[in-house]
């Protein structure tokens, strides 16, 4: 049986070069007693930057697991694209579910953002605390293990953008000096070009996908119509 051990503390490159590792407590814990592994189980280990080595446990108590390196230590290159991902701070489990898919998907690197919005995800000083960042973290190591995955994201540091005003039709209007009955007037026009599109029949195919799972074709199509709405709020390409 072999399984992935992380060693991400470790610095990079020679971390993997040594010959013995020891893992700490927590690592040590879920291998002993979760994988059930012992002295002489195959093992892989990792750096989340490329580096990863085979390995065998050497001994294992309940200290720690020391582990043996076996085979010479390669480097895998990241895969292409490198994405990005910046996002809002969504609520409990969210947040872990988000982790996890951006690291399985291969993300390169998580920043997260606090938006007028959004719910607060940074200490008072506007950054993440070292408990969170270990946290998140963890969540990405245990995604890439899971996987087998040979690089982990870098989690980014907070980017606070609290202080920029959200722009919905009324903070937009009277930025270009539309008044509120221009505001309506638009907000029909959007409405009638999308029942229009409706009558042409662009929508029926959700429509019709819809109305299998509703059982009622208008409840379907009402739907549709909304989700396909035009922005509410035009702004005329003469305004300033």
């Amino acid at each position: 049986m072999s399984c992935s051990i992380s060693l991400i503390a470790l610095p990079l490159p020679r971390r993997l070069l040594r010959r013995h590792h020891r893992q700490n407590r927590p690592l040590a814990h879920h291998a002993l007693h979760v994988l059930r592994l012992k002295a002489g189980a195959e093992v892989e280990l990792f750096d989340g930057r490329g580096a990863v080595a085979a390995g065998v446990i050497a001994q294992a108590s309940r200290k720690g697991v020391t582990v043996r390196v076996a085979q010479p230590l390669k480097i895998a290159g990241r895969r292409g694209p490198v994405v990005h991902v910046a996002f809002a701070l969504p609520k409990g489990k969210r947040l872990d579910w988000l982790l996890e898919k951006a690291t399985e998907l291969g993300a390169a690197s998580l920043r997260p953002i606090g938006f007028h919005r959004s719910i607060p995800g940074a200490g008072r000083s506007g950054t993440l605390s070292p408990a969170q960042r270990d946290r998140w973290f963890t969540h990405c190591v245990a995604a890439g293990k899971q996987c087998g995955l040979s690089w982990l994201p870098v989690i980014e540091e907070y980017e606070d953008d609290t202080e920029t005003e959200p722009r919905d039709a009324e903070t937009l209007g009277e930025q270009y000096s539309i008044s509120r009955r221009e505001q309506d007037r638009y907000a029909c026009l959007s409405q009638t070009r999308c029942q229009d599109a409706r009558r042409r029949g662009v929508f029926d195919d959700e429509i019709n996908h819809l109305a299998q799972e509703f059982g009622d074709r208008e409840t379907a199509a009402k739907l549709v119509e909304q989700d396909h709405k035009l922005v509410r709020f035009y702004i005329p390409t003469n305004a300033r």
